[in-house]
Parts: structure tokens; C-alpha cells; sequence
């Protein structure tokens, strides 16, 4: 018979799902999902356990903290008998199960995980649905009981909670990236999701059309940049951690230098770009285009590497009131009073000027265009609510 929810049912799962989604904290996930289940299903106590399967370790989060009384290590070792894991690793089901609906009470009661776990645990009966993660990670949200058995109703509502869930927990996955990413100031950022972008700081936009002609709508990464990627999370031999971090992938054109580096999520899907572009060093060649004599363009490259008047003096052979003057030159010219701002105006116009025409053979090796940034799109300026700092992608136009 199928079941129908009350209306008392209907309004505290949408009451627990705004709840849910409100979260925003990686660290104290877990507690909150487990509130949610809590609100839902009545049980003795409730958990929220991740299996490695490479290591056979188990982690759990238990609720109350002291329901269980035997280690936890004990289920670990015993879990290919557990019916609602055997059930996992023999159909993929990720649905609400109960152990109730696998296997008869007189089966269940002659397994040594009944004998070892279930029984000195005073549990007869338990729900669970399990969530994204990595094929060697099990992760389960679980409600477990005494008696009566847990109905196909507390199956139904933990089923309409799931996706919820999911869902919570990719958004705090992903403000986790961003927050692993580190100081964001001279930094891009880039979502990704089954290497699909699915928002990208402006810095990002922009940075990405520059090296990459990149389109929006079309929301792939462009090649070699996708093919990089694929590479580094197709690799065994980092751990699936948000705090895992690839060898960073470095373009140069035209005398700037575009460093990706990639952030693993928990999530497996789920990872983060982060972009950092500098100029490898104030090319004297490229200073001329400033229209800067080639002394003065010799002399601005030498206080970007913060050597003192002196200093300067000494390595072009001229003396230090010579090199004063150039640098009087040098801000007239550039319109600026000290050598920091010579330094920054320096770099942004030739940042915003593009590479120069001889860079192209160079930009070809790696399969990048050169050329200078269009203007920006109108959708960029709504940043998305949920990852401060990120904008969404366009939808795209049908056909």
C-alpha cells in the first residue's frame, strides 16, 4: 500500500529542508543533518558514518554521544555483514533502507554483526540513505531503534530528505574550497562540477577570456586547461580531502603568467580552481611600449625588483643622482609620485594593453590564443548568493 504523508509531515520536512539549506559551515555539517533526520524520524539515536573502503576504517558522529557502547571499530570490521551495506555494494542503492525491509529478525539475530554490534547496542532496527562521495567512501546518514520497526513512512521522509541534503552538502563543500583557496585578494576562483563550471569569480571571466577564448554559455573549460584536469583527477595518489591540493599548471603569454592550481573537494565531483596571474619580470622590451626610453624602461624593471637608487646606480655604471632622474621622467610619463605606484600603473597597463605581437608562436605551443579582453557580460554583476564573490553562468539559449 502506498503511503501518504499528513500535512503535519509535509510542513516539517519543508520547515527542516530551509533549515537545512541555510547551513553553511562544512565543520558542523554532520550536526545539522543529523538534526534534520532527527525532526523527522523518531529513534533511539542517530549516526553519520563514513567507511573507507581502502583503509576498512570507519568515522562516526553519533547523537547521543554516548548511545553506543561498543567501539565503533567493532562494526567497521564486521560491516560486509551488515544487510544494509550489503545491500549498498550489491545494487548501488542510494535510497532509504531499513534493515527491517532486508532481512527477516530471526536471519538478522544469526549474524555475528547482531551478536558483536546490534544486540550490546540495544538496536533491532535502522534506516539509512547514503550520501555523494568518492566509490571508496560510504557515507550514511542513519536512524537506529529498539522497537517497533521503522515504517515505510520514516523510509518515504528520510527519501524526500536526501536530495536536501545532497544538495546542502555540496554548497558547504563548496564555500569550503573557497575558504581552503586562502586569501582571495590577487586570486580567481572557479566551481567545478563533473568538470562543468558552475560559477566563477569576475577576476575568473575575465582572466579565462584573456588566455583562453573562452565562452561562457558553453560552460566547458577550454583545452589544454579541461585536459589538465581530467589528468589530476584521474590520479590515485591523492586523498580525496578538501584540503588536497594538485602541482599547479603555469601559462605564459606574452610576459604574464596564468598559475592554475587545483583544490580537491570531498565531494567527488566537486573542485575548485584558483588562478593567480604576475608577470614573470618588467620586460625592458615590453616597458617601451609605455613609451619609456630604454634607460628608463632598464631602470623602472630594476625598482620592481626593489633595488634602492644605489643599488641601480651601481649595476647600469651611472650614479644615483642619474637614476633619480630617470625615475622623475618615469612618473611624469606615467602620471604617478612614488616608485610603488610606477611599479603597479606599470604592470596594470600592461596587463590591460594584452601581449605583444611577437608572443603568439609561444602562445601556440600550448594551444592559447593571444589577444586583448572583451568587455564583460551584464549577468556578472549579480554575484550568486550562496558563494560569496561568484557569479553565475548564463543559461543557455535553446538550440
Amino acid at each position: 500500500m502506498r503511503v501518504r504523508l499528513t500535512t503535519r509531515d509535509t510542513v516539517t520536512v519543508l520547515e527542516t529542508v530551509k533549515t537545512l539549506n541555510a547551513h553553511r559551515d562544512a565543520g558542523t555539517f554532520p550536526h545539522a543533518a543529523l538534526a534534520a533526520v532527527r525532526a523527522l524520524i523518531p529513534a533511539d539515536h542517530y549516526g553519520y558514518n563514513e567507511l573507507n573502503l581502502r583503509t576498512r576504517r570507519m568515522t562516526a558522529l553519533v547523537e547521543p554521544d554516548d548511545a553506543v557502547p561498543v567501539e565503533i571499530e567493532s562494526l567497521a570490521r564486521l560491516m560486509r555483514e551488515h544487510p544494509l551495506f550489503a545491500h549498498i555494494r550489491q545494487t548501488g542503492d542510494r535510497a532509504a533502507h531499513a534493515i527491517s525491509e532486508l532481512i527477516a529478525p530471526r536471519d538478522f539475530h544469526r549474524l555475528t554483526v547482531y551478536d558483536v554490534f546490534f544486540r550490546p547496542s540495544s538496536i533491532e532496527d535502522q534506516v539509512a540513505c547514503i550520501l555523494p562521495g568518492p566509490p571508496w567512501l560510504v557515507v550514511a546518514l542513519v536512524a537506529s531503534r529498539g522497537r517497533p520497526a521503522f515504517t515505510e513512512r520514516d523510509r518515504l521522509v528520510l527519501d524526500l530528505l536526501r536530495p536536501h541534503v545532497e544538495q546542502a552538502y555540496r554548497a558547504c563543500q563548496a564555500l569550503a574550497l573557497y575558504a581552503e583557496a586562502g586569501d582571495m585578494q590577487e586570486r580567481a576562483t572557479v566551481l567545478l562540477e563533473d568538470g562543468v563550471v558552475q560559477a566563477a569569480s569576475e577576476r575568473a571571466f575575465a582572466w579565462l577570456a584573456r588566455y583562453a577564448d573562452w565562452d561562457a554559455e558553453r560552460r566547458a573549460l577550454p583545452e589544454p586547461l579541461a585536459g589538465w584536469v581530467r589528468e589530476q583527477l584521474a590520479r590515485p595518489d591523492v586523498d580525496h580531502l578538501p584540503s588536497s591540493r594538485r602541482a599547479p599548471l603555469v601559462v605564459e603569454q606574452g610576459g604574464m603568467v596564468l598559475e592554475f592550481q587545483l583544490v580537491r573537494s570531498h565531494h567527488p565531483e566537486q573542485c575548485l580552481l584558483v588562478l593567480e596571474e604576475r608577470l614573470v619580470e618588467l620586460d625592458p622590451r615590453r616597458l617601451s611600449e609605455l613609451d619609456l626610453s630604454t634607460r628608463e624602461a632598464e631602470v623602472l624593471r630594476l625598482v620592481a625588483l626593489r633595488l634602492s637608487n644605489e643599488a641601480i646606480a651601481d649595476r647600469l655604471s651611472i650614479s644615483p643622482r642619474t637614476v633619480g632622474k630617470h625615475l622623475e621622467h618615469v612618473y611624469d610619463r606615467l602620471g604617478v609620485s612614488s616608485r610603488q605606484e610606477a611599479v603597479a600603473v606599470a604592470r596594470e597597463r600592461l596587463r590591460a594593453g594584452g601581449p605583444r605581437s611577437g608572443s603568439a608562436a609561444a602562445d601556440r605551443r600550448v594551444g592559447w590564443r593571444s589577444g586583448t579582453l572583451a568587455g564583460l557580460p551584464e549577468h556578472r554583476r549579480e554575484p550568486r548568493a550562496d558563494l560569496p564573490g561568484a557569479y553565475p553562468l548564463p543559461t543557455r539559449k535553446p538550440g
